[in-house]
């Protein structure tokens, strides 16, 4: 991802001759079979929130892992209107909707487009912006939202990686961190 580079040397300095301790929610590693735990120094410095604070980092939450869940979101909050590190990146500008194309997008995108439908299956629920691109949260986290039909027909950013879908793409969308109206 565009900065990483950075966030590694700003980590690499930051905690070296540093004692360090994980701190792991409910789960303990991601389906990569890598370690999912909060950095926090024997400082008390919570090294997750401070990467996103410099804007080295941008906030996404996987449910059920919420611990510190909105010591990250303000932190992120803070550093994008701030314009710090990768708020300031060509990369982390939001694109529209419609100015997406075929080839889609490698990496975390931000897409911004008008809310046309919201339909439902088994499993999940769609935000449908066009027949192109579609948004969709897992049923089972719906509690975490507020009220979906209130994205119907607004202007609606949201955060994540695409996913190829039936000709078109579609983005996972695991906390309502992910969506700006």
């Amino acid at each position: 991802e565009a900065g990483g580079d950075k966030a590694k040397s700003w980590l690499t300095e930051k905690l070296k001759n540093h004692k360090v301790r994980l701190v792991t929610d409910v789960e303990q590693v991601d389906k990569y079979q890598r370690t999912l735990a909060h950095l926090i120094t024997e400082t008390k410095e919570h090294i997750n929130v401070q990467l996103v604070e410099q804007g080295l980092a941008a906030v996404n939450i996987y449910p059920p892992n919420l611990l510190f869940a909105n010591e990250l979101i303000e932190a992120g909050k803070r550093a994008e209107l701030a314009k710090r590190g990768i708020w300031q990146q060509v990369d982390y500008a939001v694109i529209p909707v419609d100015k997406l194309g075929k080839e889609g997008h490698s990496g975390w995108i931000r897409l911004m487009g008008k809310v046309a439908i919201i339909r439902s299956s088994r499993k999940f629920v769609y935000l449908e912006f066009s027949d192109f691109f579609q948004a969709r949260i897992e049923k089972k986290w719906l509690p975490l939202f507020p009220d979906i039909d209130n994205y119907r027909g607004k202007s609606v950013e949201v955060r994540g990686w695409l996913n190829k879908n039936r000709g078109g793409f579609s983005m996972l969308i695991r906390h309502p961190s992910a969506i700006k109206i």
